[in-house]
């Protein structure tokens, strides 16, 4: 992960783990992976792709672009759920909301921050129930 990555990581936690979110992802905000002890709802985010980096004059970081999920990871499925929209969708809303469209980097200038595209959601098995995965992929561009 580059130093600038690294920058975003930061400030994306810092802005995942408000209220707004954690009222409802009583879990927890995890980065990569929940630990195996994380109590439901929750939520994860991870970088996923880079896109290569842009440089000016050979040598000079110009802009450097990388997608992150976002994913509300709950055990109440949002299509049965008696709320239009469910746990999963309100989750991922608070997060939109709390990420807003910039974030704040030491050193370094934040130039997009938007929702990318929805990741097909999908339901794991554990143990005596199913959990569901709901997201999105959000584009930060950093220079």
């Amino acid at each position: 992960m580059s130093a600038i990555s690294e920058k975003v990581r930061v400030a994306l936690y810092t802005k995942l783990n408000v209220s707004g979110v954690t009222t409802l992802a009583t879990g927890g905000i995890f980065e990569s992976i929940a630990p195996e002890s994380a109590s439901l709802p929750y939520v994860i985010f991870q970088r996923q792709a880079a896109e290569p980096v842009v440089y000016s004059f050979g040598i000079n970081l110009q802009l450097e672009s990388d997608l992150w999920a976002i994913r509300a990871v709950t055990d109440e499925d949002s299509n049965t759920a008696k709320e239009p929209q469910g746990l999963g969708e309100e989750i991922l809303a608070a997060c939109q909301t709390a990420i807003g469209t910039s974030l704040t980097l030491t050193g370094n200038t934040n130039v997009w921050c938007a929702r990318f595209q929805d990741i097909a959601p999908y339901q794991d098995p554990l143990n005596d129930r199913t959990i569901y995965h709901r997201g999105f992929l959000l584009r930060v561009a950093t220079e």
